[in-house]
């Protein structure tokens, strides 16, 4: 259910129209969410971030958290590469 709940996060943001100088999206006391929805929400966010900057668009999100323990440790957004170069060993 949390599989199709992020896949329709991801295609309703793909459609969001991005203006020719960017847009900026802000989140103010985002602590108020579960970290769950908070890392889906910013993981969406980050991909579509790529990918409208793959087309010359710019998308930029600000969040704001009121407290000062909050911590997320998982990556959000991240893609990960694994690079193999044998002149470098």
């Amino acid at each position: 259910m949390f599989f199709f709940m992020y896949l329709n996060s991801n295609r309703l943001l793909r459609d969001y129209e991005v203006s020719d100088e960017g847009t900026l999206i802000v989140f103010r006391h985002l602590n108020h969410l579960d970290k769950w929805s908070i890392t889906m929400l910013l993981d969406v966010f980050a991909e579509q971030g790529r990918q409208k900057f793959a087309h010359g668009k710019k998308l930029l999100l600000l969040v704001q958290i009121n407290d000062r323990n909050f911590k997320i440790t998982e990556p959000i957004g991240a893609i990960n590469l694994y690079l193999l170069n044998d002149k470098e060993r």
